[in-house]
């Protein structure tokens, strides 16, 4: 203590925490010069080795290596043969192995996946693809059983030649063969495919730590397979995945673990990207296939003041799915409903029978309490998810087209929703989603009624070439529509 540094440390209570310190720094400087020693003697038992093998009269001559300053570096143990030392080879063989449980789907070759036996899952953009398809094959299976003949004879040869020779055949056609169900509201559709196509395996995404690598395998538009690389961000309770990259810019992929398992599928919805796990995947093709029924009205039972107060039983209307009828519900919520389909209604459970039992589209009569007074009426019944009765489609089979009446503010009127290719009208140019404007110079009846519906349907009656004038976005174009046979 006699030393004026260390009196001074100990009148500050710093002795203690300054010895500590010497300490720690000499086990740093110590272990730094053992590993620089244990550097430079491998380095000279290589040189004594090289040496060694030279000729004796060499020895003398021979000069010495210098070795090179500071610590020599090493690879750490863990990250051998991981992602991240071999990176592309990894993930291009991952890519290439699961890639094969990946299949192309409908005319636009979107991505999708088996999730069972005969059933895949893909974007809506290739059901609606599907679709198109399936409308323009039936559209052209019309147009030849109104056609006059079935073959066409060579009066030369007497040979009888196949209408279907000259048909392109879909190259999607054997990975995909209809679409089962489709959820336009969460962008995905159940499609139809071989039963021998390949399933993969499935893993459990909440079963990852945050920061698993993980990879999003799809197909390119000539099938074969690519991948993004990343990382699990975070797996919540409800199915949903956050992953440290976006959606596949079409179709559908599936995010594979480093194992090749499937945890779950990235894609992107009409609100926006969506990822979710297996499971969650797996409930909503459930709901898909299954789909609760949905029931435009919904009713309650009243108090047994109000029925007092009101004189007579019924039901009170709480709810009603204004979009599911066109073009607007007759029916208020507020209304008590006394009779539906001709029965009084006492319970909720006898009026939600009721309403299963009858068909969508069917005209059903009802008598309401509305504030004072009874109100009879009819209401066009919609269908088991709620959708009003979709329009009626005119099918110009001769023309090889079909329009239907959409009442839409901003592009309304008797849209083209199919066209056969090498029909009449898809030859004069006719595409689809062209509005018809005019037939002749005259203009076409608004509305889908019988009698707008009858001047349209006259198109396919014509016996002389037809001149239409189509609305095709904020453009206007004319097509001369020659009737086959002319």
């Amino acid at each position: 203590m006699r030393l004026p540094g260390v009196r001074h440390l100990h009148e500050r209570q710093l002795l203690f925490p300054a010895l500590v310190l010497l300490v720690v720094a000499g086990v740093l400087i110590h272990g730094a010069l053992d590993r620089e020693q244990a550097a430079r003697a491998d380095l000279g038992s290589t040189d004594t080795t090289a040496a060694e093998s030279v000729g004796a009269d060499q020895r003398e001559t021979s000069v010495p290596v210098r070795a090179p300053s500071g610590p020599l570096l090493s690879l750490r143990g863990d990250l051998e043969k991981t992602p991240l030392t071999y990176f592309s080879d990894y993930w291009a063989q991952l890519a290439s192995e699961m890639g094969a449980h990946l299949l192309k789907v409908g005319a636009t070759g979107e991505s999708g996946l088996v999730v069972e036996p005969g059933l895949a899952v893909t974007s809506i953009v290739a059901a609606d693809a599907l679709m198109a398809v399936e409308a323009r094959s039936r559209l052209k299976a019309a147009s030849r059983e109104t056609a006059e003949t079935t073959e066409n004879v060579d009066e030369a040869t007497g040979t009888a030649t196949d209408d279907d020779a000259d048909v392109e055949a879909d190259p999607w056609a054997l990975a995909s063969s209809g679409v089962r169900a489709i959820d336009r509201e969460e962008g995905l559709a159940l499609v139809e495919v071989d039963d021998g196509l390949p399933q993969f395996a499935h893993g459990d995404a909440r079963g990852l730590a945050s920061g698993s690598y993980v990879g999003a395998v799809t197909l390119d538009r000539a099938g074969a397979p690519s991948i993004t690389p990343g990382y699990l961000v975070s797996a919540a309770a409800d199915g949903s995945l956050e992953l440290s990259f976006g959606p596949p810019a079409s179709g559908l992929a599936a995010v594979v673990d480093l194992d090749g398992f499937l945890v779950g599928v990235t894609y992107l919805a009409p609100d926006g990207a969506r990822a979710m796990a297996v499971d969650a995947l797996r409930r909503k093709l459930d709901a898909m296939v299954q789909p609760e029924p949905c029931r435009a009205i919904s009713v309650a039972q009243l108090d047994v003041g109000v029925l007092d107060l009101l004189g007579r039983r019924g039901l009170l209307i709480d709810r009603v799915v204004a979009s599911a009828f066109a073009p607007e519900p007759s029916l208020r919520a507020g209304d008590v409903l006394i009779e539906w389909n001709g029965e009084p209604v006492n319970s909720v459970e006898g009026f939600e029978a009721s309403y299963d039992a009858l068909e969508a589209g069917q005209l059903v009569r009802y008598r309401v309490i509305r504030g004072r007074r009874t109100v009879a009426g009819g209401t066009v019944l919609p269908d088991a998810e709620c959708r009003a009765e979709a329009p009626a489609v005119v099918r110009l089979a001769r023309l090889g087209l079909e329009v239907e009446w959409r009442d839409e503010a901003d592009a309304g009127g008797w849209i083209v929703t199919t066209v056969v290719p090498d029909g009449p009208a898809g030859l004069a140019g006719v595409a689809e989603d062209d509005r018809l404007l005019t037939v002749d110079g005259r203009a076409v009846a608004a509305g889908d009624s019988p009698r707008a519906r009858a001047a349209v349907e006259r198109l396919d009656t014509s016996d002389s070439p037809v001149l239409l004038s189509l609305g095709r976005g904020d453009r206007v174009t004319l097509a001369a529509i020659t009737p086959p046979g002319l």
